[in-house]
Order: C-alpha cells, then sequence, then structure tokens
C-alpha cells in the first residue's frame, strides 16, 4: 500500500524565550554551520529557500523562513501556520515541539531560513558560522560518512553528486541520487515524489510500496519523507547524508569494520565488497551500485566454488530489496542472492569509485 507525504498549512504561535532570530541586531557575516548539518548532531532542523528577486510587495525573507518551518512540520506530521498567519521571528508550537528560526542567511540570488526543533538543539550553535566542510570519505572524515545512519534515529543514506551551480539545484541532485540508493538498499518500490521547484527546502515528500521482507520499519502513523541531514565537499564533488524520516532500521554496523571500504577483503562468513570506478555511458548512481554489485555476487559464487566471470552471471532484483545472480558456467545451474549492507563513495573528481558490502542471502544450486 502506498505511504503518501502530506503537508497541511495551519496551526500556531507561542513565543516563550530567546532565540537567535529574536535578536534584530544579529547577522551572519560568513555562512552559518546549519547550511551544511541542517538535521545533525548539533541542531534537528530544516532549510528554506526563496528566490532574493520574486514579486513586489513579497517579503521574501520571511517567505524562506515560512518554507522552513512547514517543513519542520511536515517532518513532525502536524499543521504549519498559514502563510498569512506566519510572523516571521519568534518560536512556535507545532503539536508538541517548540520551532524557532534562525536569522536569515542570503548569499547570491536566494534567502534560506532556517527552522529547528528547540528541545533536540544548540540555540548557541545556530549563531555560529563555519567555512564548508571539506571531507575526506577515505578516511571516514567526517564520521557521518562511515556510520550507515548509526548516529541518527532514522535509516540514511550517503550519497555524492557534482557541484551544481546553486543549492537548489543541488538539493534536487542530492535526493535523486539518495532515491536510487533507497531502492537499491531497502527494498522499497518509490511510486513518486514530491518534484518541486527551484524554491525548494531541505526535505522531500515521497510515496512508497512497502515490501514486506524489506528491512525497513515505518512507524505507526509516520508519513516518511527524506531529510538532508550534513553535507561536505571533497573537489568537485558535495557528499551528503541524506535520512528516510519516519523510517527506522536496525543498526548492524557492528558487524563489520566501520572504514570496511579500505580492506577489500571478507569482513566475515558471507559479506563480500564489489567495487565499480569509471564512466558509463548512462552515468547514474544506480548503473554504478549495479556494478559493483555484479562483482560482489561473483565473489559471494567463487565463495561457493564455483570460479565464474561477470560474463556469466545475469543480475537481477529480489522483491525484498535484494539481488540475485542467475549463474550459468559449464554445467552449472544456480542462483545466488544477496543483500546490500552499505555503500561507499570514494573519489574527488566527476567519477568516484563505488565500493558496495554485500551480505549472502542464499545459494541455490
Amino acid at each position: 500500500m502506498p505511504l503518501v507525504l502530506l503537508v497541511l498549512l495551519q496551526g500556531g504561535c507561542s513565543g516563550t524565550q530567546q532565540h537567535p532570530a529574536d535578536d534584530e541586531d544579529f547577522s551572519y557575516a560568513e555562512e552559518p554551520c546549519w547550511l551544511s548539518s541542517p538535521y545533525g548532531e548539533d541542531a534537528k532542523g530544516a532549510i528554506g529557500i526563496a528566490g532574493r528577486f520574486g514579486s513586489p510587495g513579497t517579503d521574501l525573507e520571511k517567505l524562506s523562513q515560512h518554507r522552513a518551518m512547514e517543513s519542520v512540520a511536515d517532518m513532525l506530521g502536524v499543521s504549519a501556520p498559514n502563510k498569512d498567519e506566519f510572523e516571521g521571528a519568534g518560536s512556535y508550537h507545532l503539536g508538541s515541539q517548540e520551532v524557532a528560526l534562525a536569522p536569515v542567511w542570503t548569499d547570491g540570488n536566494y534567502h534560506f531560513g532556517y527552522a529547528y526543533i528547540v528541545d533536540r538543539s544548540d540555540p548557541g550553535w545556530i549563531r555560529e558560522e563555519c567555512p564548508e566542510r571539506k571531507c575526506q570519505p577515505e578516511k571516514c572524515d567526517p564520521e557521518w560518512l562511515c556510520a550507515d545512519g548509526a548516529d541518527l534515529d532514522y535509516a540514511s543514506v550517503v550519497t555524492v553528486s557534482q557541484i551544481a551551480a546553486n543549492l537548489p539545484t543541488q538539493y534536487s541532485l542530492f535526493f535523486d541520487n539518495a532515491l536510487d540508493q533507497i531502492q537499491a538498499m531497502y527494498g522499497v518500490d518509490v511510486q513518486s515524489y514530491e518534484q518541486v521547484s527551484e524554491t525548494s527546502d531541505s526535505s522531500r515528500g515521497l510515496s512508497l510500496n512497502h515490501v514486506e521482507e524489506s528491512s525497513l520499519e515505518f512507524e505507526q502513523g509516520a508519513d516518511p519523507n527524506m531529510v538532508l541531514a550534513n553535507t561536505c565537499r571533497k573537489g568537485t564533488l558535495k557528499y551528503a547524508r541524506v535520512a528516510l524520516k519516519g523510517v527506522v532500521q536496525a543498526d548492524e554496523s557492528d558487524r563489520w569494520n566501520r572504514d570496511w571500504h579500505r580492506e577489500l577483503r571478507s569482513q566475515s562468513p558471507g559479506l563480500e565488497i564489489g567495487t565499480f570506478s569509471g564512466h558509463l555511458s548512462r552515468n547514474l548512481l544506480s548503473k554504478k551500485i549495479m556494478r559493483a554489485v555484479e562483482e560482489a555476487l561473483v565473489s559471494i559464487a567463487r565463495s561457493e566454488h564455483v570460479d565464474i566471470t561477470s560474463e556469466e552471471i545475469n543480475i537481477g532484483r529480489t522483491s525484498g530489496g535484494g539481488y540475485y545472480g542467475r549463474i550459468t558456467h559449464a554445467e552449472t545451474d544456480a542462483t545466488v542472492e544477496a543483500m546490500v549492507r552499505s555503500v561507499r563513495f570514494v573519489g574527488d573528481g566527476s567519477s568516484p569509485t563505488v565500493y558496495v558490502l554485500l551480505e549472502n542471502s542464499g545459494f541455490n544450486e
């Protein structure tokens, strides 16, 4: 049954304590930290974006804040203040949560508003300014690149894209690529997902078909959506962690080394690593993941004493989100099945290397 994300627009407000946006004299001299970590360890929130130049008479800074507020309300599954009642700076009660606003950050042609959940955020950190975070994915720096969702409340994927001309386009690339990985790793079919204009925000609604064999659990009464958690940069690539809010996965990361992609050997019985580096005619992440999966399936077959090459195995998807490889080798007629447990990307140029960690879930002759 499809799960459909809805945004409802109504609600009320209440100003109960001092928050950064209440100080009219405060402004950011440099990029605020929340721009690269909207839903991370220091704060749980979302970014709203509005074009800097729009219809006369429209308060575009306040519009960016309202979009951020709508996005947080969407995360919480409650109503947001409608646009006419929204006053901007201050704190608001959204359901049982208090949500506050950061001062607007303006850069280039866009205003960026940020709304955050008060009791899960550090108001002092909201004021902090941070240079763009650099990352070293080969060294798991920052740590979230290799956390496999262990330090978040929800399932997540780390994805990668080329640097875009602006942040709205960058967000679209992150979410498009994250969708490929969600389908590759978690056994769900994406029926649709919220296509938004250039004035987008840091979360997206989507409609999923939940497959019973999937490793995910959907929170009762929660509508899943994708939430941008963290970003960093290496060379011409931007890395991002995207969480599936409302969707939980058991943490099994203690079953393999945190930096498993640095040791291209079996982590434990039943686990194999596949890699792919290079360009494809259709240069999609999903295709690159499939090629890395193919290599890992060949390794699993060889561990079952079937010495084959990639030309002797036909890859497909199982109903639970895994992969199977049908082997046609000499007189052997067998099928190997496996689940993707983790995906990593390493690189700083136009074509990062893809690493997949597969677990053998069945070999049938």
